[in-house]
Formats: structure tokens, sequence, C-alpha cells
């Protein structure tokens, strides 16, 4: 794939990793020439420091997390694993688990919102907005998950439990 590895003994700090760091930008970022076409590299990097808690799938796992933190910020941007981005993990996962479990319990509740055209103000359509109904935080709306079910793939069962109240409110709904 387009991901590496870079173990780094040396690197206490973030001061000492921004010297690296800016060492590998230099040779990654050398301009080359591909028949006739300039190719300029850059690299998003996500970095973790060794505790004595720290194991190797840990450090891994941390880097992996700042690497996902650095590419959604932009290019060429340098993360390193920190307390933020350690709960923003933690809360990630467990939205995710809490997720599953709402699609399971069917924890989704559609409403419409009207479509009303303004040259008439007559009603022409109806757009369906799902909410969760969370056991504990109540009624939520998007913006609480919908971009964690997104990136996790929880997305497509939300949309099929959508669709299926959708279209039992479409066959229920008198004409």
């Amino acid at each position: 794939g387009d991901e590496f590895l870079l173990i780094a003994p040396g690197a206490s700090n973030e001061r000492e990793l921004a010297g690296l760091i800016g060492q590998v930008n230099a040779v990654i970022g050398q301009e080359f020439d591909i028949a006739g076409r300039r190719i300029v590299l850059t690299a998003s990097l996500g970095a973790s420091f060794y505790s004595p808690l720290s194991t190797a799938q840990s450090l891994i796992q941390e880097a992996a997390t700042a690497l996902t933190e650095a590419k959604r910020q932009g290019r060429s941007r340098l993360q390193v694993f920190d307390n933020v981005l350690a709960n923003a993990a933690a809360y990630r996962l467990q939205v995710e688990e809490e997720l599953r479990k709402a699609i399971v319990n069917h924890e989704f509740v559609v409403y419409y919102q009207p479509i009303i055209k303004l040259a008439t103000f007559k009603q022409v359509a109806q757009e369906a907005l799902v909410r969760w109904e969370h056991p504990t935080d109540g009624l939520t709306g998007p913006v609480s998950f919908i971009e964690i079910a997104e990136e996790s793939g929880f997305i497509a069962g939300i949309g099929r439990l959508v669709l299926e109240q959708v279209c039992r409110d479409i066959r229920d709904t008198p004409t």
C-alpha cells in the first residue's frame, strides 16, 4: 500500500521527531520526472512515542490513529498521538459499538420534512430525516453519529432501516 513504518529510537520528544521528519520529507519531496511529467510526493505522518506501558501493537495503533487524523486535516501533516486523540479514539469505539446495537435494536426514528414549492406554497415532496433514539442520551441528530456511521460502514444498515420504515409509512398512508 502507501503506508510505511519508521522506528526512530533517537526521537524521544516532538522537537527531535520534527528534525527527523524534516529529513524524511526532504527525501520524499524531491522532484522527479516520469515520462516528461514532474512528480512531487508528499507524506502525511502519524507518530506515537514509547512509554513503559507501550507494546509494539499499541504503538502501531496509536501511530495509525494519528496518521488518520493527519490525513483528515490535509496533506503533508505530522500528527502525534496524544490524549486528545486517545479520547477521540475511545469515543469513536464507543459510538461504533452503540451503533452496532442501535441497528439490531431498531433505535432509529424517521421524521419527515415537507418540501414546499415556493411559487404555489404547496407541498410537493417529503424528505426523510433520521434521528437516533439513544437509550441514555435520548433523541440525537445526525451530527452526533452520521460521520462515524459512514466511516465504519454502519451507514448501510441505518439506511436499510430508514428505507424499510419509509416504505412501511408509504404503504400505510391513505391516498
